[in-house]
């Protein structure tokens, strides 16, 4: 098998580097990259959709990190009231 003979050395490298410069410069132009800078800026809340518009991400990419986040809580409230009923 081995390397295409069309292919240079370097194509791999040049790939990844202009993938790397692309994702650089989209997260420069980009307003938030972490949901707790909105928090931030944004104490009363705001709906998904303004969320995601912010982020730069789809409504149900949102939509299942809250659904994961409320899935944790519930589960970290149920320890600490099983471990409060130890006591």
């Amino acid at each position: 098998m081995g390397r295409r003979p069309g292919l240079a050395t370097s194509a791999a490298h040049r790939v990844v580097q202009r993938w790397i410069d692309d994702a650089t410069e989209q997260l420069s132009n980009m307003m938030y990259t972490c949901s707790l800078d909105a928090v931030r800026d944004y104490p009363d809340g705001l709906s998904e959709s303004s969320v995601a518009f912010l982020l730069g991400v789809t409504e149900q990419a949102i939509n299942a990190e809250a659904q994961a986040a409320l899935v944790k809580f519930r589960a970290t409230i149920r320890e600490q009231a099983l471990d409060s009923d130890d006591l």
